[in-house]
């Protein structure tokens, strides 16, 4: 068994396929990449063929952390990135298409900008480009509405069914539990406040499993109700810097709130590198934090040959020691 954790690709589409095609998920990536820069329509007719939907048979677990979409940065886009029509909507798609086919195997986690494109009204003018949106369209301001009521409309559905904002999964190392926690940003005990006091958690101790289970059922209805524009929650929503898809908590500090959990496992928080942090908590116990976001995109990065990881842990092959946890990775390189 292994996990596979592809941290933030910000819309770049030959990241996005080569990074699944790393982690088994695309049987030949080339050919897809060769397709979207071939075909006048883009991204969207790329034959899904190429896709390895048995993957899982070996119980692989890919977790996609969030902010998949969002490749333009300023007014306009950076030279390096590949032109190519539909492709956000085109990963978006994917993302579906495995988390549909393989439940428990393919996770997308609910990044900020993910929600940004739903609850954001100006947020898709600064980070999306309007040819993505439809060429048959020629006027820019009917394009503009047009890509925002159908972007939305994609995006919205996509989360409401198959993306997650939190996940609590727990591990066999070596004869004994680890508990695991993925979310884009962070977990921070304001959030958590939050949804004792808004959604109710009847089980209070935070270290037993029940507990974990509540919040991440909690944390799905709240995303939910933002989601489906629950004005309340909507308010409360915009009005946080400590939801999970939105937090940095741990950036600078590394007090741990909740040392139930073995691995934290985050992106959002850029880094140039892969980077891992132990976290200490009041009963001196430690938790790793590893932060995945090491800005894949070539938006961020004006030499396109810098390398790229996707980071990998293994519970049943010791490969790497943290501290005092027997915790086994491995970077997998991009091609």
């Amino acid at each position: 068994m292994k996990i596979f954790c592809v941290g933030d690709v910000h819309g770049d589409l030959l990241v996005f396929v080569s990074a699944l095609y790393e982690v088994g998920c695309v049987i030949n990536a080339q050919e897809v990449i060769n397709h979207c820069y071939k075909h006048k329509l883009g991204a969207l007719n790329a034959p899904k063929l190429l896709w390895n939907y048995a993957f899982s048979a070996n119980n692989n677990v890919v977790f996609i952390m969030g902010d998949v979409v969002d490749s333009k940065r300023g007014q306009e886009m950076p030279e390096n990135i590949d032109n190519i029509e539909y492709s956000e909507e085109y990963m978006i798609n994917t993302c579906t298409d495995f988390c549909r086919q393989h439940k428990h195997h393919f996770i997308h986690i609910i990044g900020n900008h993910e929600m940004a494109c739903v609850v954001d009204t100006m947020h898709n003018e600064k980070y999306r480009s309007m040819y993505k949106c439809n060429n048959k369209v020629t006027s820019k301001l009917e394009s503009r509405k047009l890509c925002k009521s159908g972007w939305k409309k994609i995006m919205r559905s996509h989360l409401l069914n198959f993306a997650k904002p939190l996940i609590f999964r727990s591990y066999e190392v070596d004869n004994q539990k680890c508990n695991l926690l993925f979310c884009h940003g962070g977990l921070d005990g304001k959030f958590i406040q939050f949804l004792k006091n808004e959604y109710y958690l009847p089980v209070e101790n935070t270290m037993s499993k029940d507990f974990w289970m509540q919040v991440e059922n909690k944390c799905s209805m709240f995303y939910k109700d933002v989601l489906r524009g629950k004005r309340k929650a909507v308010d409360y929503y915009t009005g946080m810097d400590y939801s999970p898809d939105w937090s940095r908590i741990h950036k600078n500090d590394n007090y741990n709130e909740y040392p139930f959990f073995h691995i934290l496992v985050v992106g959002h928080s850029a880094e140039h590198m892969i980077k891992t942090k132990s976290l200490i908590s009041e009963d001196k116990s430690k938790t790793i934090k590893v932060f995945t976001d090491m800005q894949l995109s070539r938006v961020f990065n004006e030499e396109n040959n810098r390398d790229r990881y996707v980071f990998m842990f293994k519970p049943n092959l010791r490969r790497k020691v943290f501290e005092n946890h027997k915790i086994n990775f491995e970077l997998l390189q991009l091609p």
